[in-house]
């Protein structure tokens, strides 16, 4: 049996739009549509929508709406922010606890939040709390494993941040070794107050002499020796830092609401065991009260390690809808396209003029079409993620050029552009925003719908979340291989798609590992639910990625013509085809240990292709009906009228239920 991908034995019509030249307008599109923007120059399109003060927020935010003042701890809120970041700026500046998480998903804005909020800082003139921020994206410690390199890697960077603030603000030896080791010490004798480091300076003390402590020159010199001994030992630099940044600042300011932020970001980016050391420093260091440390984290990796809720205030992100920045992201650029221009090289004025002609119409597509099919696609393919919906959005940019027809400009063609991302057909790699769900990337056969049947399981779960080893138990009973279920799991779980997260990793490297961490909970993301309740059955969609599925070539007609459209049809007839006999096959195989009530209860009322056929049927047919030749459609029609029939009637047989029609 031989198996090979759809793509590669069909006639594809392909474009003239070369490399080179993919590579020239690239610049621009990352220039209109950049997933990494710098929110002084885009302040407005980042900040949330206003934000409705229902219970479940009030609950979340642990706040009520009279929390939200203009003016918080004698600081005037910037005019332009919305609830949200009022809610953000106002609990920096009066925090109860000296960690706040800020929570939300990959891509969904938090980079971009913390760049806001260092920029309003910086508006603030003489009263600026930012000590600094670390960011792991540029950060040695991406790939690191070691516990002991994370720990010094990052206790350095913390310390150099301190000590350079620290730096700015005078104080004397006198006044170090003075009155703020008196401070502490005084505080360590007399209180219940521990603290290693100066625990560490007062057994040092102690070994002195009567004679040394009463010369004062000498004392100097030992205390000297003392801190510099200090500073060889990370922890212990740590702390220190920490104790005397605090009493910078009580010395400066009788305030106490006054407040010093940290950021760390990015720390998602680390392995799992780096960002738990990490954490665990700040959560140890968070017990001096003289900094709030704002962490940008998943949701996931704060469920991890369960920091304890007496040091944390946890705050989910409210973030723009992605369409929302895609929107003003094009009107931006149409609205004043030659400032663009300006900013790119090597573009002839007059294919920069065809392009801005072109994506006006695009525009006037998108802004008359009522089923808002474009927007729905971007809802549906992206969820809360801005990072990837930018990253699809890039694909305007190329579409006039990439279009082997760039005047066939509909709702539908503009979203099966933005699937292939202007490529001939849908090639994904690794950094592909856009999930294949017929397809499990590294497995040599025919697997159409174990990434939609993990889906599916999940969906039916309130929380859309599950126990790995509960998912697991549910796809062996469909006879898919444990190797097919891991790289399926991976596929969903890479960090920019990521239709799923796990509450541990982003990645299994073995069936072994899989097995192992059967007490991971699984969840799906905005996105993951997009997939399962809309693309799934998009008809355009299905007949994009379908081209990138592994098929047996003596099930399936080789050296077809795609660009006429009944061939097309023909294709993805054949597809739906080969899809039916796969579902009807792993369904029996299902209910031949298990009971009908089990799988409906797991999965639904209804087999998993059913509903692809009854969904598609009748936007095909509408197609059809519009073609002057139709008639030349008939058997297409008959076709698929026979599928729905034959799926309406399995559906009956193997799970006791006759589904409702849509047609």
């Amino acid at each position: 049996m031989s198996f090979t991908k759809i793509n590669e034995v069909l006639v594809v019509p392909q474009s003239n739009y070369s490399p080179e030249a993919r590579e020239k307008w690239d610049n621009l599109a990352k220039l209109v549509f950049n997933p990494e923007p710098s929110y002084s120059s885009d302040r407005f399109v980042y900040i949330s929508p206003e934000m409705s003060f229902t219970p479940q927020v009030i609950a979340a935010y642990g706040l009520e709406a009279k929390d939200v003042s203009n003016v918080v701890a004698g600081i005037e809120m910037p005019k332009h922010f919305g609830n949200y970041e009022k809610i953000l700026f106002g609990k920096i500046f009066k925090h109860v606890r000296n960690v706040t998480i800020l929570s939300g998903g990959v891509g969904s804005g938090k980079s971009t939040t913390l760049r806001q909020l260092e920029t309003e800082f910086l508006r603030l003139g003489d009263y600026n709390p930012l000590i600094g921020k670390i960011d792991f994206d540029v950060s040695t410690l991406i790939n690191e494993t070691d516990e002991q390199i994370v720990k010094k890697e990052f206790q350095e960077q913390i310390c150099n941040r301190l000590q350079a603030v620290a730096t700015n603000t005078v104080i004397s030896k006198e006044e170090e070794f003075g009155i703020f080791w008196n401070l502490e010490l005084n505080e360590l004798s007399n209180t219940n107050y521990r603290s290693s480091v100066f625990s560490f300076i007062q057994g040092k003390l102690n070994l002195l002499d009567e004679d040394e402590l009463a010369d004062e020159k000498v004392l100097r010199e030992k205390q000297k020796e003392i801190r510099n001994t200090i500073e060889q030992d990370l922890s212990k630099r740590l702390e220190y830092l920490l104790r005397l940044w605090h009493y910078l600042v009580n010395r400066e300011s009788n305030d106490i609401d006054k407040s010093s932020v940290l950021m760390i970001d990015n720390l998602d980016q680390l392995k799992p065991i780096a960002a738990f050391t990490v954490l665990r420093i700040i959560q140890s260091a968070s017990r001096h009260d003289s900094i709030l440390w704002l962490v940008a984290l998943r949701p996931e990796t704060y469920n991890q390690f369960q920091l304890g809720a007496n040091i944390i205030d946890y705050i989910p992100h409210y973030g723009p809808r992605p369409w929302r920045i895609v929107k003003y992201s094009l009107d931006n650029f149409l609205n004043d396209p030659s400032s663009f221009y300006k900013d790119t090289v090597n573009l002839s004025e007059s294919k920069y003029k065809e392009l801005v002609a072109f994506l006006n119409r695009v525009r006037d597509v998108i802004n008359t079409d009522k089923k808002k099919v474009v927007e729905r696609f971007f809802d549906a393919a992206c969820g809360s993620n801005i990072r990837k919906a930018l990253t699809i959005a890039q694909t305007f940019i190329h579409m006039k050029f990439a279009m082997v027809n760039p005047q066939d400009i509909s709702e539908h063609t503009i979203v099966r552009e933005l699937i292939r991302m202007g490529k001939p057909t849908f090639e994904p790699n690794s950094s592909y925003p856009i999930e294949n769900l017929f397809h499990v990337e590294s497995v040599r056969s025919e697997t159409y719908l174990v990434k939609a049947r993990i889906l599916k399981y999940l969906s039916n779960y309130d929380s859309a979340e599950s126990k790995l080893s509960e998912l697991l138990a549910e796809m062996t009973k469909f006879g898919y291989a444990m190797e097919t279920v891991r790289l399926a799991l991976n596929d969903m779980l890479e960090p920019l798609r990521q239709l799923l997260r796990t509450n541990k990793v982003d990645f299994y490297d073995s069936v072994i590992n899989l097995l192992d961490s059967s007490d991971h909970v699984i969840k799906m993301t905005k996105s993951g639910k997009g997939y399962i309740s809309t693309l799934f059955y998009d008809m355009h969609y299905i007949q994009e990625v379908m081209l990138d599925c592994k098929i047996d070539t003596d099930k399936f007609g080789v050296s077809r013509q795609y660009d006429f459209l009944k061939d097309k049809f023909e294709i993805l007839l054949e597809f739906l085809n080969i899809v039916y006999k796969q579902d009807i096959h792993e369904t029996e195989i299902y209910l031949a240990e298990n009971r009908d009530a089990e799988y409906k209860n797991a999965f639904g009322e209804y087999l998993l292709g059913w509903e692809i056929v009854n969904s598609i049927r009748e936007p095909l047919n509408n197609i059809i009906a519009s073609l002057r030749n139709r008639d030349r459609f008939g058997v297409i029609k008959g076709t698929l009228d026979s599928l729905h029939t034959e799926y309406y009637n399995q559906n009956f047989r193997l799970l006791n239920k006759y589904p409702d029609r849509a047609n």
